[in-house]
C-alpha cells in the first residue's frame, strides 16, 4: 500500500462536502426529517425543565432517598425515558439514511428519498442490535476497569502508600488511571469507527461489525483518529454553546418566555447542530469507502481522479429523483 494511495483528512472532508453539495436537496430533506428533530428535542427538553434545574434535581434526589428509606419504590421519570428513546430512534434513522445515500452517491448510483427510507427498514434493527452489543462491551470494559482500580488501590495499601484522596501519591495514581482509560477508549473508538457504516452497507450486525471494522481500519488509524477528533471538537463546541443557551433558558422570566436573543440563538444552534450531525455519518461513510478500496475490495476506485467516482447531480436532477 503506497503512501500516495492513502487518502488524507482533507480528501475525505472534501469528498464528503462535494457529495453533500452535489445532492443538497436530498441531504437537506434527510436532515429535516431525521437530524433536525434531534436538535429540536434537545431544545424542547430544556424548555420544559424547571427554571432552577439544580434545586429541582436536588429536591428530586432527596425525595428519592426519602422514599427508598421508607421502603417505597421511587417514582420513575417517564419524560427522561421518552426523551432518550426519541434521540436514539432518530439517531438510528439518520445514520441509516445518510450512510446509504453517501455510499450510493459515491458510486454513481442515483439516490432517492424513497430508497433512503427503505434503508431504514432494513437497517434499524441491526443498528439497534449492534448498539446493544456495544453497550454490553462498554459495560464489560467498565467493570474490568473498576476491578483494575480496586486491585491498584489494594496494592497501594499493601505496600504502605497513602490512599487518602488528598494525598499527592493517590492523586497521581488516579490521574494515570484516567489517562489509561482515555487511551483505551480512544483506541476502541478508532478501531470501531466504521461499525455503523458496516451495518448499513454490508448488513452485518451484533458483534460481527466490530471485527470487520478493526480489519478495515488497519493502516488507517491515524486518519480515523483525525476524523474522530475533528468531529468530537465540533460536537464539544456545539455542546458548550448549548449549555450556555440552556443557562439563558433557565434564567427566563417567570411567565416561561425566553428572551428574543436566546430564541434566535436556539434556532441558529439547531441549524448548525444539524449540519454537524449530518457531516458525522457522512464522513464516516466516505472513510469506509476509502478503507474498502485500500483493502482491495473496490478496485474501480481511482484515487487520482476521485472527483469522478460519483456522479455530480444538479439541483434539477435531485428534484426529479426526489
Amino acid at each position: 500500500m503506497s503512501d500516495q494511495s492513502r487518502p488524507s483528512l482533507w480528501r475525505v472532508l472534501s469528498d464528503t462536502s462535494r457529495i453533500i453539495s452535489s445532492n443538497s436537496l436530498h441531504f437537506a430533506a434527510l436532515s429535516l426529517l431525521f437530524i433536525f428533530p434531534i436538535s429540536l428535542f434537545n431544545i424542547i427538553h430544556t424548555l420544559i425543565q424547571p427554571p432552577s434545574p439544580f434545586n429541582s434535581h436536588y429536591r428530586r434526589l432527596l425525595s428519592t432517598v426519602d422514599s427508598t428509606s421508607q421502603g417505597q419504590i421511587p417514582s420513575f421519570d417517564k419524560s427522561q425515558l421518552i426523551y432518550f428513546l426519541l434521540i436514539l430512534i432518530f439517531h438510528l434513522f439518520s445514520v441509516s439514511s445518510v450512510t446509504h445515500s453517501i455510499f450510493h452517491a459515491f458510486h454513481k448510483n442515483p439516490i432517492k428519498i424513497s430508497s433512503s427510507l427503505k434503508s431504514i427498514l432494513s437497517s434499524f434493527l441491526p443498528l439497534l442490535a449492534t448498539k446493544l452489543a456495544y453497550f454490553v462491551i462498554f459495560v464489560a470494559i467498565s467493570f474490568g476497569f473498576g476491578i483494575f482500580i480496586g486491585v491498584v488501590l489494594l496494592g497501594m495499601t499493601v505496600i504502605g502508600m497513602e490512599t487518602d484522596p488528598t494525598a499527592k501519591s493517590f492523586m497521581a495514581v488516579v490521574f494515570m488511571m484516567m489517562i489509561l482509560l482515555v487511551a483505551v477508549l480512544v483506541y476502541i473508538g478508532v478501531k470501531w469507527c466504521l461499525v455503523d457504516a458496516i451495518v448499513v452497507v454490508e448488513s452485518k450486525y451484533g458483534f460481527a461489525p466490530f471485527d470487520r471494522s478493526s480489519s478495515l481500519v488497519k493502516g488507517m488509524g491515524s486518519l480515523a483518529f483525525q476524523i474522530i477528533a475533528l468531529l468530537a471538537i465540533l460536537q464539544w463546541i456545539m455542546s458548550g454553546w448549548f449549555s450556555v443557551l440552556a443557562g439563558g433558558v433557565a434564567a427566563r422570566t417567570s411567565d416561561g418566555v425566553c428572551s428574543g436573543g436566546v430564541a434566535v440563538q436556539m434556532v441558529v444552534y439547531a441549524i448548525l447542530s444539524t449540519a454537524v450531525a449530518l457531516f458525522g455519518p457522512a464522513a464516516t461513510a466516505v472513510l469506509f469507502i476509502h478503507c474498502k478500496a485500500l483493502n482491495g475490495e473496490l478496485e474501480e476506485l481511482k484515487f487520482d481522479k476521485l472527483g469522478e467516482v460519483y456522479v455530480q447531480l444538479t439541483q434539477d436532477d435531485v428534484a426529479d429523483k426526489v
